[in-house]
């Protein structure tokens, strides 16, 4: 079956072969984007770095007086041995 274009024959198997070749070339680069994993490993930094953060948000305040707590304690204890041997 002639179409006028170089000779070149249009059948329902050349269109369907067509098909094919397109939905494999699409599948693999679907499939292909599926397994790249670049993406999900920056997500995973990103949560690891905001879990960091909470943390240190929740932990840093009482540790913060927990420290000055010990501090004022060793303060005071050497003041009273300061001022109690003169």
């Amino acid at each position: 079956m002639e179409t006028g274009d170089g000779g070149r024959s249009e059948t329902p198997e050349s269109f369907g072969r067509a098909a094919a070749v397109g939905l494999t070339t699409w599948w693999t680069r679907a499939r292909g984007a599926w397994t790249n994993e670049r993406g999900a490993s920056a997500i995973e930094y990103a949560l690891l770095a905001a879990m960091v953060a909470v943390a240190l948000v929740a932990f840093v305040t009482p540790l913060r007086n927990a420290v000055t707590s010990i501090f004022t304690s060793i303060q005071t204890a050497l003041t009273g041995a300061a001022g109690g041997g003169s």
